[in-house]
């Protein structure tokens, strides 16, 4: 076998499913520097990444494999896994492994910590540490994220850099001064268990067919497009029970960067994208309408009350009455909430993290593995 840095790098995301985040953004920044690197990929991603002229594997191949044992570098968003469904058993025989995380890591801790006995936690700690993700390197976007990273991370807290990470940030930038449409767009982030994700379900049936906000989209000129999480359990109701009312779209997952570039508002609730957005100066609305039971379910780093950075509603009608009033428009209310979020989540207000995330990843690369 040739020597090892010889081979290209591997790097996957989200399990295979989705071309997305900072996996993503890295791997576009390594392509257009000549960075030899394969995206690991279930089908048909992998189809379509093939399409567009990229080196991809198809995951859980053998060729996936082969080059994933052969590559100096194996890069990850969410866990060993990304690369191959077996991963944890050959992953000591895998070259440097870097985790990317798969967006901002300022908000919610993952889902391995939840709340409970004191020893289940660290049973759980334990599990995700070394069962899900075990890196060589993490990278953060900022010493606040690095903090945050050491807080789940705590006996990997020296392998974490907190300048480097955060590649997906540079295309939220330039979003300031570009140009919108009438789109308000409504990112609900997934919820761990079924009767979780059937309240988010009547929450957007009864938002989308309430007959205000219908009249409302059409008076003016508006359209409010639904994006589930990819890791949603189910379709929303209003979607499952047929077509949705006249100016409601069902969105993709695949879609949400493309609507994240024309939205004039996004309605969260406690879904990193609520961060990145945070750059683009535009108005938010926080809609966390099962606060007290998504805190039984994951530990936050910042509380809620500190951080929404826009209005925040709890009921789908208040919702509709804070769009339809049109105050969330004026974001000067929560002025200082926002300079104080930026300057600590975000050291740099210009799209330099994809590639100060490949030097960082190409400075590491060139030290001695040391595990």
């Amino acid at each position: 076998m040739r020597a090892r840095g010889t081979h290209p790098w591997v790097i996957g995301g989200h399990r295979g499913r989705l071309y997305a985040d900072n996996a993503a953004a890295l791997h576009a920044r390594a392509v257009a520097e000549g960075q030899s690197i394969v995206w690991i990929a279930s089908r048909p991603l992998a189809d379509e990444l093939a399409a567009r002229g990229l080196e991809v594997r198809v995951r859980d191949s053998l060729a996936a494999r082969l080059a994933i044992l052969r590559a100096p570098v194996a890069l990850t968003s969410h866990g060993d896994d990304d690369l191959d469904t077996y991963a944890l058993l050959f992953r000591r025989a895998v070259g440097l492994r870097v985790h990317l995380n798969h967006a901002m890591n300022h908000l919610k801790a993952g889902q391995w910590y939840r709340l409970g006995a004191d020893r289940l936690r660290g049973l759980r700690r334990w599990v995700f540490a070394r069962g899900v993700v075990y890196f060589d390197w993490l990278l953060a976007s900022s010493r606040l994220e690095a903090e945050h990273f050491g807080l789940s991370f705590p006996d990997r807290r020296g392998r974490i850099l907190p300048e480097g990470g955060g590649a997906h940030i540079d295309k939220f930038p330039p979003l300031r001064t570009a140009p919108t449409d009438r789109t308000v767009l409504w990112f609900p982030t997934f919820r761990e268990n079924v009767e979780a994700e059937r309240r988010v379900d009547a929450a957007i049936a009864e938002v989308i067919r309430h007959p205000d906000l219908l009249a409302w989209l059409a008076r003016e000129d508006r359209t409010l497009v639904v994006c589930r999480h990819v890791n949603a359990a189910r379709r929303p109701v209003g979607q499952a029970a047929g077509p949705p009312p006249e100016r409601i779209r069902f969105a993709d997952p695949a879609e949400l960067g493309a609507l994240l570039e024309r939205a004039s508002c996004l309605v969260s609730d406690y879904s990193s994208v609520a961060v990145d957005w945070l750059v683009t100066d535009r108005p938010a609305i926080f809609f966390p309408f099962d606060l007290d039971d998504y805190r039984g379910t994951r530990r936050f780093y910042i509380p809620y009350e500190d951080w929404h950075y826009g209005p925040l509603v709890t009921s789908a009608q208040a919702l509709v009455d804070l769009l339809v009033g049109g105050t969330w428009t004026d974001t000067a209310a929560f002025e200082e909430r926002r300079r104080r979020w930026l300057e600590a989540m975000f050291p740099h207000r210009e799209p330099v993290y994809a590639a100060r995330c490949l030097a960082a990843v190409r400075e590491l690369a060139r030290a001695p593995l040391d595990r």
